[in-house]
């Protein structure tokens, strides 16, 4: 299994899949990065616990951490 490249941006070691599929907008200031990718983890977390649960809706979540669908 190939290594992942990781990119280091200060102190905060990024991983490439920790951007896969989302739409953001970051500033260059670390703490903005940081916080974009918990609320990412957070809703890929939240999305493969809750996908086909009845009464899910995944628009809720896009509301909540304003993203596009």
């Amino acid at each position: 299994m190939p290594i992942e490249k990781f990119e280091s941006i200060g102190k905060l070691e990024i991983s490439p899949k920790a951007f896969r599929n989302l739409d953001m907008k970051i500033k260059s200031n670390v703490g903005d990065i940081e916080r974009e990718v918990a609320k990412a983890r957070i809703m890929e977390s939240a999305l493969k616990e809750l996908k086909g649960k009845e009464g899910f809706d995944p628009a809720a979540l896009s509301i909540s951490f304003g993203l596009r669908w």
